[in-house]
């Protein structure tokens, strides 16, 4: 029995079968229950508002959001409008890794979009308790911007002390890189982009890059893979080609 309350102060009675009242002896015990009420309203608003999504992986790296598995079908954009996200829902995406803006979380969580998000103070800020956050994006390509391994892990443990319910990844475009940066992620990505609009590579790549980070990171390593290098109806970025992929495009 809780402190400052008995069952003559904290009895129900009826009033003709309609009304509910609580009677309290003490101004002390009306306190009490007061602050049991708040607390209980608290811990249970705090669920739904502010608590974000809570991201794992399992042992064969599946991604797991809430409980449930899923499967990230993602594109890496430069803009978030109207006309890309038709063409996201045209594709059956689910997963964002580039392109939108802080106040476009949710839009993103609108339209059934996860988002991968790229990492500083603002960002954590708006999205680490936002429902549309899938993970972080750590870092693009490290071993061509020169970034030492020690500077990432740095990065990868503070973000970790902030945010510790979603995972960190690292994206890579060598096969070298995978084992220069251990320690400093939670999954990798790899850019290899081994579909082309010449079918000119190999598309072995693919689990060449996968076999090597579950060698170095462990058989069920979470590894996810750029599959097809198209700029789609978005600009793309200055000197690079541009053009909408269709669905026979990405077949081919």
């Amino acid at each position: 029995m809780l402190p400052g309350l008995s069952m003559h102060s904290c009895g129900l009675t009826s009033q003709r079968g309609r009304l509910l009242s609580l009677k309290f002896v003490t101004q002390k015990s009306f306190k009490l229950f007061c602050r049991l009420i708040i607390f209980f309203f608290l811990l249970n608003t705090s669920r739904v508002i502010g608590a974000g999504t809570s991201v794992a992986f399992n042992e064969e790296g599946i991604a797991i959001v809430d409980g449930k598995p899923f499967f990230p079908i993602g594109v890496f954009t430069y803009a978030l409008n109207p006309e890309v996200l038709a063409e996201l829902h045209e594709l059956r995406c689910n997963t964002v890794l580039n392109g939108f803006a802080l106040n476009q979380l949710d839009l993103l969580h609108e339209h059934g979009l996860m988002a991968v998000c790229p990492v500083n103070k603002d960002w954590i800020v708006a999205a680490r308790n936002h429902p549309a956050l899938l993970g972080w994006y750590l870092s693009d390509e490290p071993e061509n911007r020169g970034t030492p391994p020690g500077e990432l892990r740095k990065a990868y443990r503070e973000l970790k002390a902030a945010d510790a319910r979603h995972p960190i990844g690292l994206c890579h475009t060598s096969f070298e890189a995978l084992s220069q940066y251990p320690n400093a992620c939670d999954f990798t990505m790899t850019d290899i982009y081994p579909i082309t609009a010449q079918r000119d590579k190999n598309v072995m790549g693919v689990s060449i890059m996968m076999d090597e980070a579950r060698r170095i990171h462990g058989a069920g390593w979470p590894q996810w893979t750029c599959r097809l290098g198209i700029f789609a109806a978005n600009p793309p970025p200055a000197g690079r080609a541009g053009g909408r992929p269709t669905h026979a495009h990405a077949a081919r």
